[in-house]
């Protein structure tokens, strides 16, 4: 989770088809996990992925959700493309209002996490 003044969250991707079985398309998971971290965390999410073909197929892709997860721009498949998007501050603070999750973390449990 990250910090709650965060209202951004970049990742940068270089992901594609499955090196071992490359008829599985794993683009849509990708998309649902990157776009579940912005409802998680209550911020806007802006995920780069790479196209063309370097040992696997990369399946471009690149997309920026909102704090609700849905999508407001996305590049296509196979093309070098740059996007931009609207973004609406007001959303972000109605979202943490309504789904306070970041407030209601507990940090000071987590090690109880990755205890061995």
């Amino acid at each position: 989770m990250c910090p709650e003044r965060a209202k951004f969250i970049f990742y940068p991707t270089a992901i594609g088809s499955e090196p071992t079985n490359p008829e599985i398309d794993t683009r849509d998971a990708w998309q649902t996990v990157m776009r579940g971290h912005a409802v998680a965390n209550g911020v806007y999410v802006a995920a780069a992925n790479r196209t063309g073909v370097e040992g696997v197929a990369f399946y471009g892709s690149s997309f920026i959700c909102d704090p609700l997860g849905n999508l407001i721009a996305q590049a296509s498949r196979d093309q070098t493309e740059v996007i931009t998007a609207d973004l609406d501050p007001t959303l972000l603070a109605e979202w943490r209002r309504l789904f306070p999750l970041l407030r209601q973390r507990r940090p000071s449990v987590y090690g109880r996490l990755v205890e061995e």
